[in-house]
């Protein structure tokens, strides 16, 4: 019996179970997908200090592009929300 083909049926199983325990608990997998495209956007150094503070404190928001990001998100949401 050769171990090489069930190494790999090893691999695919646990690699489920962990793509499926880590949506449990709110940790989306990553997923090959194609990335948005992006524009520059200018924002007043005082702002970026200010988050730069807010991450040092709490590291937990990851870091400062996935912050604003989610600030725009949250706006955007809370904006259509009332429309």
């Amino acid at each position: 019996m050769e171990i090489a083909p069930r190494i790999s049926i090893m691999r695919t199983t646990i690699t489920t179970y962990l793509s499926n325990y880590l949506t449990i608990i709110g940790i989306m997998p990553k997923i090959n997908q194609p990335k948005p495209k992006r524009k520059p956007v200018r924002i007043p150094a005082p702002l970026f200090d200010e988050i730069d503070k807010i991450l040092k404190k709490f590291p937990m928001y990851g870091n400062r592009q996935r912050f604003i990001e989610t600030a725009i998100q949250e706006k955007i949401e809370e904006v259509m929300r009332f429309k």
